[in-house]
């Protein structure tokens, strides 16, 4: 790190430990804590993240507000968007963890998409299991991936799926309970009802 990056450090209160090392053009923003870490030419930490024995590769994007936790690795190019904790796993090339997204234990292929609100389940509550998110894979929103798990390449998982199988290359997976509408039980409707008064 040079005096130029030491500088500019200090005056956007971001924090960078000594055993850190931070690469040419690396562009950090205000509040950020970074230990232990490898940090590329190139790479981009926006706002308000925290970054702990991990390396970010070159031309990788993390933050605003993301947790990376001590054994990640971002490869060239991936993003790790906002609101995302990522424990233990490799993001591959080219791929993307926009948002709100846990990932722990975990391998991910090159550009793959993981949706919003995806939680990789990877501690049963005695041990850790690990999941393998192949290539070019595109994992919807608000799913469970139950470790251990394998989702082969070009594969796809429906928003709001709940998986504890493995995916095939190529396949598309589906785990939701059938939609029901049905009457509004009448005490319902009358708490309800004396809600809106």
């Amino acid at each position: 790190m040079n005096k130029w990056q030491e500088k500019y450090l200090k005056e956007c209160n971001a924090y960078v430990c000594v055993n850190s090392v931070v690469g040419a053009s690396v562009d950090i923003g205000v509040g950020c804590v970074i230990t232990n870490s490898t940090i590329e030419d190139g790479a981009q930490v926006l706002p308000y993240c925290v970054i702990d024995s991990s390396t970010i590769e070159s031309g990788a994007s993390v933050g605003p507000f993301s947790f990376v936790r001590p054994q990640t690795v971002l490869r060239d190019g991936s993003k790790v968007g906002a609101f995302v904790e990522i424990k233990k796993s490799t993001i591959g090339r080219n791929s993307k963890v926009p948002h709100l997204v846990y990932v722990g234990d975990a391998e991910i292929g090159e550009g793959s998409n993981i949706g919003c609100g995806t939680v990789v389940c990877n501690y049963d509550g005695v041990n850790k299991h690990k999941t393998v998110i192949g290539n070019n894979c595109f994992i919807g929103s608000n799913s469970n991936l139950i470790a251990p798990i394998n989702i082969g390449d070009n594969a796809m998982v429906a928003a709001g799926s709940t998986l504890n199988m493995s995916v095939e290359n190529g396949m598309f997976a589906i785990a939701r309970a059938r939609q029901e509408n049905r009457e509004m039980p009448e005490k319902i409707k009358q708490i309800f009802a004396k809600n809106k008064k």
